[in-house]
């Protein structure tokens, strides 16, 4: 209830600037041209912002026990901070 109420509260700040190359801007304009409603929109915003979450947790989790392990994979990277973007990506 109260991530929904965050994500109202951001969709209501963006709205009066009308659409922008945002998610939220695009979806705002996607309310504009009457494609989605208000309550759809957070709704949308919202099930992007857990999937985000899930995402993120899942990648950093499997990275940690991938590091973990490898000991060899944990002293390269260790050595080489380079090769931290490639290992999460």
């Amino acid at each position: 209830i109260a991530l929904h109420g965050y994500l109202a509260d951001v969709v209501d700040a963006a709205a009066p600037a009308g659409p922008s190359d945002t998610i939220v801007g695009r979806l705002v304009a996607a309310e504009v041209t009457g494609e989605i409603e208000r309550e759809e929109l957070v709704a949308f915003a919202q099930l992007l912002f857990v999937a985000g979450h899930e995402t993120t947790t899942a990648l950093l989790a499997h990275t940690v026990e991938q590091l973990a392990g490898d000991p060899q994979l944990w002293a390269r990277v260790g050595a080489d901070r380079q090769l931290v973007a490639p290992l999460i990506e």
